[in-house]
């Protein structure tokens, strides 16, 4: 995480060394792979920033905006890094992720970049606080999900990026229940990483992953419904 703090400390003192364009304020797509098989599983990643508002407006402070776009930017450049990952849509607010999850050893892939992501919101909240800055108030929600029901999808011709008409000619989690995950992840009662027990249970198929989920991860039965999560807070150690 070096160069992220070298990043950090540069958008402080004088400006970003990396050059990089705007981040789209309407969503912008982004396909690794045109293949995908119904019969696969998958994963979402879903980063979520609850408090874009706090970053922009008058009274707002250019650096802290500049911190907050530079996390975001950063953590599109960990899942488009990601083998495993399919599909990339980002926004002013948002960066989502799918990916080939059919077994422990692929999806651990996506859950490595959520904690990656989850150590870099810490990195820039630190800098943000120790400035005066607003923190990111941000959330990341895993979501594994099987693509069985694309035929009651609208063609992709009549797709229309930041309206209301949807295509998903890609593998899509109708529920977008790593988006939910997200939206109450890190809200004060749950830590900043959710998953759902389908996400858990892939990774768990590897003994060294199930016992270190169980050491870093708490989980959480919705009382009245069928349904968990597992939550933690779980950030890359330093050497």
């Amino acid at each position: 995480m070096k160069d992220i703090k070298d990043l950090i400390r540069s958008i402080l003192m004088e400006g970003p060394t990396r050059e990089y364009k705007e981040l789209p304020k309407e969503a912008e797509r982004y396909e690794a792979a045109d293949d995908f098989e119904t019969e696969d599983v998958y994963g979402d990643l879903y980063l979520l920033v609850r408090n874009v508002d706090d970053f922009y407006g008058p009274r707002s402070e250019p650096k802290a905006a500049r911190l907050l776009e530079s996390f975001l930017l950063e953590s599109l450049v960990v899942v488009k890094s990601d083998p495993e990952v399919l599909f990339v849509e980002s926004g002013d607010d948002y960066v989502k992720a799918t990916a080939f999850a059919p077994d422990g050893e692929t999806a651990v892939e996506l859950f490595d970049d959520a904690v990656e992501i989850n150590t870099m919101l810490e990195l820039y909240n630190d800098a943000l606080a120790e400035n005066g800055f607003p923190q990111i108030e941000a959330g990341i929600g895993l979501a594994a999900f099987q693509d069985e029901e694309r035929d009651k999808y609208p063609d992709a011709e009549n797709v229309t990026i930041g309206g209301t008409e949807e295509a998903y000619d890609y593998a899509y989690d109708a529920r977008q229940l790593a988006l939910r995950l997200a939206e109450f992840a890190n809200n004060g009662e749950f830590d900043p990483i959710v998953m759902d027990e389908a996400y858990y249970g892939i990774l768990a198929d590897i003994d060294e992953e199930k016992k270190f989920l169980d050491d870093n991860m708490q989980k959480i039965v919705f009382e009245g419904e069928d349904f968990a999560v597992f939550h933690g807070n779980i950030i890359v150690e330093e050497d």
